[in-house]
């Protein structure tokens, strides 16, 4: 599916696990950056993942541009989110056996693009010298910088990342901030963190307390 100009929408959402409730939440995901921000258990990864796609609404719609997910085939919903969204997780998954560029140049062919040099995005990282590396090789921070650099490789309009600065020393912050600084120029990021700098250059700022948005 084509869409000139993807807005995934959250209109009265609400997503309840256990003794949480997340919501109601009415979001639109727009132009620039995005950042979901509050304490820790206050639902921002929740609210993250409920534009992503990764899981259903419980009350409420997630749209994505005129189609409600909620409303499509569970094919049609992979599909949606294989062609517009992108995640960068908190416990990131590479394939063992396989080294850095080759887990990102997977993640290229699946998104269908071959034009892109994995090597590329891992070099503005800081992870230069390590892109033959295999993921076990590499500490947590190490791994957090690759997963952020696969989620912005290709052309996926939407991209969701959580936390992408929160096991990063300053130094490597910083170049993850620059890459979601250029990348929010043409494309629509979405962030849950809680680095005060991202926040500095947000172009939306969705606060949450105990699974509320606060105004």
């Amino acid at each position: 599916m084509h869409m000139r100009a993807p807005v995934i929408s959250l209109k009265d959402a609400v997503v309840k696990r256990g003794n949480f409730k997340l919501g109601p939440c009415s979001v639109s995901v727009g132009p620039g950056l995005s950042v979901i921000w509050g304490p820790s258990g206050s639902g921002k990864s929740t609210l993250l993942g409920l534009i992503a796609g990764l899981f259903p609404a419980t009350e409420g719609t997630v749209s994505y541009g005129e189609i409600e997910i909620a409303r499509v085939s569970d094919s049609r919903r992979a599909l949606l989110r294989r062609t517009l969204v992108a995640v960068g997780s908190q416990q990131p998954v590479f394939l063992p056996g396989m080294t850095l560029t080759e887990n990102i140049a997977l993640a290229l062919r699946v998104r269908g693009v071959a034009t892109e040099n994995p090597e590329d995005w891992l070099m503005k990282t800081g992870l230069g010298l390590m892109t033959s590396r295999f993921p076990e090789r590499l500490s947590g921070g190490e791994l957090a910088r690759a997963e952020t650099a696969r989620a912005l490789a290709g052309t996926r309009m939407v991209v969701c990342l959580d936390e992408p600065t929160a096991m990063l020393d300053d130094m490597n912050a910083a170049r993850i901030i620059q890459m979601i600084t250029d990348a929010m120029r043409t494309r629509f990021l979405v962030c849950a963190t809680h680095d005060p700098r991202l926040k500095e250059r947000a172009t939306t700022v969705w606060t949450l307390n105990e699974g509320r948005l606060v105004e």
